[in-house]
């Protein structure tokens, strides 16, 4: 009878113990996803920061660059931006058509890292403004 005990207590252990581990992935991978999304959001917020420099700035393109710290859940995140006027831009929309612009096309580039800084987030976007 003991040793039945003994061995039902062992089962139950092992059981627990991989419920545990289970629990513990889960949760790492939560984590995880929460701060790449918070590294997406704050990229992004920093892709309109950039837009909006551009807009305000036109047509002199003196800020080329910038960064931004927001306030996430409580949490500081970092992001910055980089501004960069192309000379020739091609439209995906038609393959190999040129569009023809009379003002001035920028991509604007926005980078966070979340709040670990160990999940980069690029977003990339081409901002025209036509004259």
């Amino acid at each position: 009878m003991l040793i039945v005990a003994l061995i039902m207590l062992l089962l139950i252990s092992i059981i627990g113990v991989s419920a545990m581990q289970s629990t513990s992935m889960e949760e790492r991978m939560a984590g995880n996803l929460y701060d790449r999304h918070t590294a997406f959001q704050a990229a992004e917020a920093a892709l309109r920061e950039g837009e909006a420099q551009f807009v305000s700035a036109y047509p002199d393109l003196s800020v080329v660059s910038g960064a931004i710290s927001l306030q996430m859940n409580g949490r500081a995140v970092a992001a910055t931006y980089q501004l960069e006027e192309l000379e020739s831009y091609e439209s995906s929309l038609e393959a190999g058509a040129e569009v023809e612009t009379t003002g001035m096309v920028v991509r604007v580039v926005a980078q966070s890292n979340g709040v670990s800084g160990e999940r980069p987030v690029v977003l990339e976007s081409t901002y025209v403004i036509e004259e």
